[in-house]
């Protein structure tokens, strides 16, 4: 089932943000919205995640999908260790969260609290906590953050393997990350959020 977005607007202290904006995503491939920042890219996210509700338009297919989502900031619970952090999302359980951790080459990380982890080490706990949800949809606010090239490339390998055959959402300024992953993106600017162009 598509999800589709219809005419939605949205204004922030005064600053029009989101007006009358619509585009539809497929039932599964990686989509990238690929554009500055600032341009209203994150704002979408979080419509979509149901975390900012519009002013008005409306977005229909989510209904009842199961969102796995790593955000521009990590929001990680600063008194909770790694695997703490993970099992969080699957009813405490450790064993999920150890897995997940391992693919995201945190093994040795685990006890660690977040102030005692690089900004990589945190992203990469963010992205397996994602991973262990296992959503039906998965929502990546500019994922590779705080990632080296070779890091990043190996992480956007499992986080794409992991969704196969399923819908990924990949929100990117970074053009290499957008051309290697992406099978179809759309060039955006703004605020308001347009779209320029779509490569596929």
């Amino acid at each position: 089932m598509t999800i589709v977005i219809d005419k939605l607007s949205i204004s922030f202290e005064g600053k029009q943000v989101l007006k009358d904006f619509s585009f539809s995503l497929p039932a599964s491939g990686v989509v990238c919205i690929f554009g500055p920042s600032g341009c209203g890219k994150t704002v979408l996210f979080k419509c979509l995640s149901g975390l900012i509700k519009p002013d008005s338009g409306e977005i229909s297919g989510l209904k009842s999908k199961r969102l796995s989502m790593v955000f521009q900031e990590n929001r990680l619970l600063p008194w909770c260790n790694a695997v703490d952090n993970v099992a969080l999302v699957v009813n405490e359980n450790r064993e999920l969260a150890r897995a997940a951790l391992t693919k995201m080459e945190l093994t040795s990380e685990t006890n660690k609290l977040p102030a005692e982890m690089s900004g990589g080490m945190q992203r990469r706990v963010a992205i397996a906590r994602a991973i262990v949800y296992d959503g039906d949809l998965l929502l990546l606010d500019e994922p590779t953050t705080g990632l080296d090239a070779e890091l990043a490339d190996r992480i956007m390998k499992i986080l794409i393997k992991s969704w196969q055959s399923r819908l990924v959402l990949l929100i990117t300024h970074e053009l290499t990350i957008a051309k290697k992953y992406a099978d179809i993106i759309y060039t955006v600017e703004g605020p308001p959020l347009q779209i320029k162009n779509v490569s596929e």
